[in-house]
């Protein structure tokens, strides 16, 4: 069991909070990944959230956007939505992805957003 002093417990909880991951294992060269993120629970530190990811499809992605800046989980969204687990289970992915559009729409408008289309000329 590695012993920190001091000085490394303060590097420790600044980079677990808010520095990158090859800062922290820069910093601590000599301690595994899972020992980093085991320490980081032990002292209560929660590493910030990543934003979800972009799935290629821009109301799919505005919705995202807008749950992650809420605080909103796909599990929450899917419960709001009543879309079963499409959210959840990423359904818009892969050979036999759809997009669910009626899902998507009640996504919007049970968060209180509008849909609206703008035609460009050509």
């Amino acid at each position: 069991m590695r012993v920190y002093t001091a000085k490394e417990n303060s590097l420790f909880r600044k980079l677990y909070r808010s520095g990158s991951t090859e800062e922290l294992r820069a910093a601590f060269p000599d301690v595994s990944p899972d020992a980093l993120h085991v320490r980081g629970r032990y002292l209560g530190i929660a590493r910030p959230k990543k934003p979800y990811l972009k799935t290629g499809w821009a109301l799919l992605n505005a919705l995202r956007d807008h749950c992650f800046r809420q605080g909103i989980t796909m599990p929450e969204l899917d419960k709001f939505a009543k879309a079963k687990r499409y959210f959840v289970n990423k359904n818009w992915r892969g050979q036999r992805g759809h997009c669910d559009y009626n899902a998507i729409v009640r996504g919007i408008q049970v968060l209180g957003g509008t849909i609206s289309v703008t035609w460009s000329d050509q």
